[in-house]
């Protein structure tokens, strides 16, 4: 995917292309990189310290209309870009957002296993104030995707959510639910022990309800 920059005077400053999509795991987080490529063209409409400099380069990842998040470059030295009079030139410039699981987990939900359709967003800015922007779509394959996700360290944990049961609907179930609603609250204020122990409860409530215990094992499968 490639985007043209058009420079302070309509003429082509460059072209930047998306090289590569990376992950990087952060201490509670999760950092998405994605690397751009910036190949400047010769100015023809000024030379020396006059010539087009780029000094602003910002990004917008959507999925389906709705922002993932905005991408920035990683470090401050990646800019400015300069285009020089005689000759072409190449710069690498990476772009990050730090996401938490749950904007990864609605990634993957729109995903559904499948290839990853991103909606990338440039915006750039020149030393003269000029600014413009452009949208391309980039199509990130299951297997890359999955490798970024490995880089991240996202799939060492597994996350299963599970609907809370009605308890108007399934009466039968509402001493359960009000065990875990007990030990999410003892959970929230910091009694680790304590919220272990109502949720020690709430599965032995669910057990007795369901009529799984021990006993009812068949014996191919207690024996292993």
């Amino acid at each position: 995917m490639t985007f043209m920059l058009t420079g302070p005077t309509a003429e082509t400053f460059g072209w930047a292309t998306i090289a590569r999509v990376t992950g990087v795991p952060g201490v509670g987080f999760f950092r998405l990189g994605v690397v751009v490529d910036i190949r400047t063209e010769p100015s023809v409409a000024a030379t020396g310290a006059d010539s087009p400099r780029l000094t602003e380069l910002v990004g917008e990842v959507r999925i389906s209309g709705r922002s993932v998040g905005r991408f920035t470059p990683l470090q401050p030295g990646y800019l400015p870009v300069e285009s020089y009079p005689a000759r072409t030139s190449q710069r690498q410039v990476e772009l990050v957002c730090d996401l938490d699981r749950a904007r990864i987990e609605a990634i993957e939900a729109a995903r559904g296993g499948g290839n990853l359709a991103l909606d990338v967003w440039l915006s750039w800015r020149f030393g003269d104030g000029h600014i413009s922007s452009n949208q391309e779509q980039l199509i990130v394959s299951q297997g890359l995707w999955v490798e970024v996700l490995s880089q991240m360290d996202y799939q060492r944990t597994l996350l299963v959510e599970i609907p809370m049961p009605d308890p108007a609907a399934q009466p039968e179930l509402a001493e359960a639910v009000r065990l875990l609603d007990e030990a999410q609250g003892h959970m929230l204020r910091g009694h680790d022990r304590d919220a272990v122990g109502a949720l020690r409860d709430a599965l032995d409530e669910v057990t007795r309800l369901l009529g799984d215990n021990d006993e009812n094992i068949e014996p191919e499968l207690s024996s292993r």
